[in-house]
């Protein structure tokens, strides 16, 4: 079974080139493939339509593979273009549920005679194949990318802060030497300010004359 996101990748190339009106409505009301379609690729329509349907594509599907769910598919927004068109999303919806299900009741093979009168190019369909796996591997690649670059953050985060723990503390220790070191062992700078002072004070206590 190929993966769902093959399937409607596939599916919306065909929507696009063969219903663009309602394609572009469907955008218009963000109302997404995956919306509806999901459970056709998943189930084959065994949870959509009334059994009697569901089993006769079935029973094509274990001869012809996934394409009668593509042209099943297709065949019921054909079916039912006119209407989607003036709903919006909730009403779209509404119909997915409650009036497609049962629009073929009575005749199962009507729904497989219009599926059949569906372009379906099966070269064009493995050339989407090749352009979905490209996609996705890039997509995977920028992944490994990001996560990647992630991870060096981090660690250049930790790296940062301890750095910045051991210059604190180098800091202080300087400081604890400084105040603690015999005013011979101090900085020149420090015996020079120390002694200035002092003449300082001399000379006002004891005034040149």
């Amino acid at each position: 079974m190929a993966e769902l996101g093959l399937c409607i990748y596939q599916f919306e190339y065909l929507l696009q080139e063969q219903l663009p009106e309602l394609n572009i409505h469907f955008r218009s009301q963000s109302f997404h493939t995956s919306m509806y379609a999901s459970s056709w690729f998943l189930t084959l329509f065994l949870t959509f339509l009334p059994l009697p349907v569901a089993t006769r594509i079935f029973d094509i599907f274990m001869y012809e593979g996934l394409e009668i769910i593509f042209r099943v598919g297709l065949a019921i927004l054909q079916y039912n273009q006119t209407d989607l068109i003036q709903l919006d999303m909730e009403g779209m919806s509404q119909h997915f549920q409650k009036v497609i299900p049962h629009q073929f009741d009575s005749c199962p093979d009507k729904l497989i005679l219009r599926a059949y009168q569906v372009k379906y190019n099966p070269k064009r369909m493995k050339k989407l194949e090749k352009e979905y796996t490209t996609i996705k591997n890039k997509e995977m690649e920028e992944q490994i990318e990001i996560k990647r670059l992630r991870t060096e953050n981090r660690l250049l985060k930790q790296r940062i802060e301890t750095l910045e723990k051991e210059s604190a503390a180098l800091a202080d220790r300087l400081i604890q030497v400084e105040y603690c070191a015999p005013l011979s062992h101090r900085p020149l700078a420090n015996l020079c300010l120390t002694h200035t002072f002092s003449l300082s004070f001399s000379a006002i206590v004891f005034p040149v004359t």
